[in-house]
């Protein structure tokens, strides 16, 4: 029994509440078979932002921004979505990646689609970091 009480008084105590995950603005942005809407994001280092990704289209896109996002902080609870550093979705499909912008200055990275049948189309765009 002395070897309980311990344990109760563990099991007892309340769970820790996670922080809250900052909240920002939310971006749209839009997956079609012409390209992304918009092509051209502007963040703020280090500020919470909301990226609300949408397929538009009758074929299956992804949104890659590999240097971006590796170096972004994700909400843990939507850290399920990300993919080698890409948000897959399905013709009709939609993700929303709460993610706080790197603290990086004057920095530009690219995103594109990875899917095969985009390589020669103009899925790609540019996120700054101001």
């Amino acid at each position: 029994m002395k070897f309980l009480a311990p344990l109760l008084v563990v099991l007892a105590a309340p769970a820790a509440a996670a922080p809250a995950f900052p909240m920002g603005p939310t971006i749209q942005i839009a997956m079609t078979d012409h390209g992304y809407v918009p092509r051209t994001i502007t963040l703020r280092a280090g500020r919470p932002y909301t990226l609300r990704f949408v397929n538009r289209s009758e074929r299956g896109h992804d949104f890659t921004a590999n240097a971006f996002l590796g170096q972004a902080r994700v909400s843990p609870r939507d850290g399920y979505l990300l993919r080698h550093n890409k948000v897959d979705l399905d013709p009709g499909q939609s993700a929303t990646l709460r993610i706080v912008a790197p603290q990086v200055h004057g920095a530009r990275f690219e995103f594109h689609s990875q899917h095969l049948t985009d390589a020669a189309s103009d899925l790609k765009g540019d996120i700054y970091v101001r």
